[in-house]
């Protein structure tokens, strides 16, 4: 089993450039491989194995890391 890890942090202040990388850094310590920049990979033996994978994962809590913000489009009309 396989698991894939796509992610696109934003990256235009300083503290997001730097959260990015530790989260980065955090999926090759835990032994994904870069596929691509925000693509990684990792092969696990069985589903149990893949399931302490994705914990890890989901125990970064990479929404700390970044604020994400909606912003709705001014020029957009959902009216229309």
């Amino acid at each position: 089993m396989w698991i894939l890890v796509l992610f696109d942090l934003p990256t235009e202040t300083k503290k997001e450039r730097r959260d990015a990388s530790i989260f980065r850094k955090k999926l090759i310590q835990d032994g994904f491989s870069m596929f691509q920049f925000s693509i990684y990979l990792r092969h696990c033996p069985s589903k149990e194995n893949m399931n302490v994978h994705i914990e890890r994962i989901n125990s970064l809590e990479i929404w700390n890391y970044s604020q994400i913000e909606k912003k709705k489009n001014p020029k957009q009309d959902h009216n229309s």
